[in-house]
């Protein structure tokens, strides 16, 4: 199983390289995927007229053997998502935290993509 980061972005992210092992900020949480792709994805953010920044988001991927979703259909599948702050990033973090997991869950027990993301 891969690790994937769950992040939210700060002024300074915290993410350094060492010896080939990416270490991730502590406050930053972590999910449990299957290794089957390595896919290049790229982030950028930009704070606007705020002090901090209170967005973020969600980078992922998980294998679901029945995702069909606006008539496409694939073994594999992947979780992008971005989260609006709103005056502050408790909003956007439980967001980014919370919410892909629910869907993977709902999925493992609801027929559609769609019940999984009502029900979710």
């Amino acid at each position: 199983m891969a690790r994937v980061s769950l992040h939210h972005k700060r002024k300074q992210p915290t993410t350094s390289k060492s010896d080939g092992i990416e270490t991730v900020s502590p406050a930053s949480k972590q999910l449990e995927t299957d290794d089957l792709y390595d896919v290049p994805v790229g982030i950028a953010t930009d704070r606007g007229g705020k002090l901090n920044q209170e967005d973020s988001y969600f980078i992922g991927g998980k294998v679901v053997e029945r995702l069909t979703l606006n008539g496409y259909s694939s073994a594999a599948s992947g979780c992008f998502g971005i989260f609006d702050g709103h005056a502050g990033d408790r909003a956007s973090r439980f967001c980014a935290e919370s919410i892909f997991p629910r869907i993977l869950e709902q999925l493992a027990q609801e027929s559609t993509v769609n019940d999984a993301i009502t029900n979710g």
